[in-house]
């Protein structure tokens, strides 16, 4: 989740976890890639050329849209090579959703550009696997990859839109990392390492290209929290993975399937259409909570799976980088991580919001993504921005209030959902509360005023 604060963000995906809500989900558009990645945790399925067909993705869409799910990933293969993938942007974001895109940013034609520009895309990772164009090319098997992939990087925060580079660490590129940092900082991209290299389907095809040793060392103490795991795992408790032929899995590298939405609908697959599925849920929450080495969490079915057929099994591989790291911090003594700081909250300037009770027609901003996810005992209204990256997250009875105003409700039918829930409620101070809150949230850019002679 790229859209808010990584503390906020993990805490959502925690509390969506334990309702079962989805927050999150991989739509893999095709499997088709122009380039021919090492390391590529598809493999031989790279070779397919099936595309995701419009009325696929748009049901899943509409019930996502319904079942409260927030963010999602347009992946692939090649997600750009997708005949359709301007118009897919277009559909998700007249539907509200955060979108990110995972590209390799070799062949970024103008439609596609302009796509990302225009939609709700928080960020674009493009794959880049080392500072100079022959270690890249050499690693995707594609000569001018590395020219592409930093000239169209280059393009994409011309237009004002958020990148970061994913650089895959392995035994050919590890000794590149500095540089390339300093070279995409420059730019103006984010940097991110992974360090995690397997195949889901054939293990052995990468076994050659993992770094090791002294090597593996060197890496590892650059990260302060530990290289195995980039969010707690959330298959099939708070995300999952469409395929392009409506097939749904767990994750992206969890290759199980639960059935498919052309066959059933997502919200069915979703709670299990079977014991089969009912099993797989059981297992991965119990492998969850035991997936624990010297206090790290290293829990990721997928790498467990093709180490050892288990959902829970600690891969030597995630033994060696874990260990690696907690004797580099210890040696290093490095203090804990603080927080981040807020971002910054816009200045009241601007004329403050007057309503009643029969005031109605507030509507988001059209550069405004939002979603109202309710679980048992809570709720949460998520609202991100796409100018400025900014975000804001309503709790409890107040997320419910202003969800049904975005709904076409009105501000009384919004306090009645408040008084339902405390006790002792004040109308009139609720109504105040009301109204300094549509104020400020008006204010940073998020909702629209409604008509004021309403």
């Amino acid at each position: 989740m790229v859209v808010a604060d990584p503390e906020l963000m993990e805490r959502l995906a925690l509390w969506a976890r334990d309702e079962r809500l989805l927050l999150f989900a991989h739509f893999g558009l095709t499997r088709h890639c122009n380039l021919r990645c090492r390391f590529c945790f598809w493999g031989d399925e790279v070779g397919r050329r099936g595309f995701m067909r419009r009325e696929v993705f748009q049901k899943a869409l509409e019930e996502m849209s319904r079942m409260g799910t927030f963010e999602i990933e347009l992946t692939g293969g090649e997600p750009t090579i997708h005949p359709e993938f301007p118009e897919f942007v277009e559909i998700a974001s007249r539907l509200r959703f955060v979108i990110t895109v995972t590209t390799n940013g070799f062949r970024l034609s103008e439609k596609a550009l302009a796509a990302i520009s225009d939609g709700l895309v928080a960020e674009v990772g493009v794959s880049v696997h080392g500072a100079r164009a022959e270690t890249h090319d050499r690693l995707v098997g594609r000569a001018g990859a590395w020219e592409s992939a930093t000239r169209n990087i280059r393009r994409l925060i011309g237009e004002g839109v958020r990148v970061s580079v994913g650089f895959v660490v392995n035994k050919e590129n590890y000794r590149e990392i500095e540089d390339a940092r300093a070279m995409f900082k420059d730019m103006g991209a984010g940097f991110q390492l992974a360090v995690k290299v397997y195949n889901p389907f054939r293990l052995e095809r990468v076994e050659g290209l993992r770094l090791r040793g002294e090597g593996l060392r060197d890496v590892v103490r650059i990260f302060p929290d530990p290289p195995v795991l980039a969010h707690p795992c959330g298959a099939f408790t708070n995300t999952l993975y469409l395929a392009y032929n409506g097939d749904v899995w767990p994750c992206i590298t969890l290759p199980i399937r639960l059935g498919n939405i052309s066959e059933n609908s997502l919200e069915e697959i979703w709670e299990g259409l079977d014991e089969k599925s009912g099993s797989l849920r059981r297992e991965l929450v119990s492998e969850r909570k035991n997936a624990i080495y010297r206090g790290v969490d290293y829990f990721c079915p997928s790498i467990s799976r093709a180490y050892d057929g288990s959902l829970g099994g600690l891969d030597p591989y995630l033994k060696e980088i874990i260990d690696l790291w907690l004797a580099e911090r210890e040696s290093l003594r490095l203090p804990a991580k603080t927080e981040s700081p807020s971002p910054p909250v816009p200045s009241s300037q601007g004329q403050e919001i007057q309503i009643s009770l029969e005031t109605q027609g507030f509507y988001p901003a059209h550069d405004v993504a939002f979603r109202l996810l309710a679980g048992r005992e809570k709720s949460f209204l998520l609202f991100w921005k796409k100018a400025g990256n900014r975000y804001i997250a309503l709790e409890g009875p107040w997320a419910e209030a202003v969800c049904s105003l975005l709904e076409g409700g009105t501000v009384g039918s919004s306090i009645g959902i408040m008084e339902s829930s405390f006790e002792g409620f004040d109308r009139d101070e609720a109504l105040d509360d009301m109204r300094n809150l549509i104020a400020k949230i008006v204010r940073m850019g998020f909702i629209n005023p409604p008509n004021q002679s309403t």
